[in-house]
């Protein structure tokens, strides 16, 4: 049990340094939980690459739990090949990475009815596209998967049945058998219920590591203070806390916060507001530095099938719902996000941001171009157009702040911060103190004196 069965891409990327070591005995922790007693019985679809640890799920679980397997026509799957798999060959079980899973969900939800059961897992998966699946598909089971391949492929799993309405979109569930979940918080410590820690996972399922690289293996597979001697967790560096009935809930990476403007951003939070625009399928919120070394919030957006979206489209939609501190600075729309071969979205592929789109319009009066000496003196830039967001161009509060200062030094003019972030550009803070000018004239009205007209 304990000889090697597989060296697989942990978690889905391509990077040397992650090849998973799987042995017999992991993944024989995997096939024998209770699920795969019912749902291994059915027919699977296999589709991901064989370097992958869905391989597990897709191959044998089914095929070690009486079940049967179905190789899928090559190419990358898609809402047309998996109805056709369906109606041929009798599909009752596949799994959708969360990035093909919220695609179907966007944009053809109804394709995965006949379907008995869809796991999913991999990314996190958005409340809205839940929701579309759930109220397109109500006989189908759901099931979302959490947990690395150094767990191998799922430490636990949150099943939603059919008919049953989305409650906890962020719910990583409970353990797999045979599986040990722990939320630590510092020194280690069990943290309580409702309480954010750092997710571990120990039991039979644990990889021995990584292949060739025992430094790297001693990072996250650390001594277990819980089990007998000799006994190894897996930090993960998911951020989660223990929920009611003992369900466990995601809150972040223990990365994926930011400091952007002073201000700690959970950049899932700001990727779930997108979800619920309609005109979307995809959404990833990174961050990234600009020339000024300025941190900014960049969206890497996918449209649903059919729809076209624009970046001030989705600004005024995001800053509905969130603060200005978490409104992404820039709106980059793609036709598909870059992908691991484990169906996961590969961060490290997503295109540089642009900044500056490259066009620029010079100022016009003097006005103007006292305007656009005082923004581009506190953005550090050497030239500002007269069309360029003070925000877009890594504006903040505080820079704000300084600018409404410098307006008033220099121009004698007198600008709220509110003003200034209604107005953004310099041609809108141009425009608006011509129309507070005219709105201030005195209406002529008509008077006599001594019998004459004035």
């Amino acid at each position: 049990p304990d000889t090697l069965l597989a060296v697989l891409y942990g978690s889905g990327s391509t990077d040397a340094g992650t090849v998973v070591a799987l042995t017999h005995r992991n993944l024989l922790r995997f096939v024998l939980d209770r699920h795969w007693k019912d749902g291994g019985r059915g027919t699977v679809l296999w589709h991901a690459p064989p370097t992958c640890d869905a391989l597990a799920l897709e191959v044998w679980a089914p095929l070690l739990n009486g079940g049967r397997v179905v190789l899928a026509p090559q190419g990358q799957l898609d809402a047309d090949t998996l109805t056709e798999a369906r109606a041929a060959h009798g599909i009752t079980t596949v799994w959708l990475p969360a990035g093909l899973f919220s695609q179907i969900a966007a944009g053809h939800p109804e394709r995965l009815a006949g379907l008995r059961e869809v796991w999913t897992g991999g990314d996190r998966v958005s409340a809205a596209a839940l929701r579309r699946v759930r109220e397109a598909c109500p006989e189908l089971t759901i099931v979302h998967g959490h947990g690395p391949s150094e767990t191998t492929v799922f430490a636990a799993r949150h099943r939603l049945p059919a008919g049953e309405p989305v409650r906890h979109a962020d719910a990583v569930g409970r353990p797999m058998d045979h599986t040990a979940l722990y939320v630590l918080g510092p020194g280690l410590a069990p943290v309580p219920a409702g309480v954010t820690g750092e997710l571990y996972v120990a039991g039979p399922g644990l990889a021995r590591g990584y292949a060739g690289r025992p430094r790297r293996t001693a990072e996250r597979f650390v001594p277990c203070p819980f089990g007998p001697p000799g006994a190894l967790m897996y930090r993960t560096g998911d951020r989660v806390r223990w929920g009611s009935g003992g369900r466990l809930d995601y809150v972040a990476r223990a990365d994926a916060q930011a400091d952007v403007r002073g201000v700690r951003v959970e950049l899932a939070e700001v990727e779930e507001v997108l979800s619920e625009h309609s005109g979307l399928a995809r959404s990833v919120v990174v961050v990234r530095e600009d020339a000024t070394g300025q941190q900014r919030l960049v969206a890497y957006v996918v449209p649903a099938a059919g729809r076209t979206v624009t970046a001030d489209e989705l600004r005024r939609f995001a800053a509905g719902w969130l603060p200005e501190s978490m409104v992404p600075s820039l709106f980059m729309v793609l036709e598909r996000l870059p992908e691991t071969a484990g169906g996961r979205t590969d961060r490290a592929a997503l295109p540089e941001p642009r900044f500056d789109d490259g066009t620029y319009r010079a100022p016009r009066n003097d006005t103007e171009r006292a305007l656009a000496k005082a923004f581009a003196e506190v953005l550090e830039l050497d030239r500002v157009g007269i069309d360029d967001d003070f925000f877009d161009l890594g504006g903040n509060s505080l820079r704000a702040i300084r600018l409404v200062g410098l307006i008033r030094a220099e121009l004698d003019q007198e600008v709220s911060i509110r003003r200034l972030f209604a107005a953004r550009t310099v041609t809108g803070l141009s425009d608006m103190w011509r129309d507070l000018a005219q709105s201030r004239k005195p209406a002529l009205r008509r008077r006599t004196k001594a019998g004459a007209v004035l």
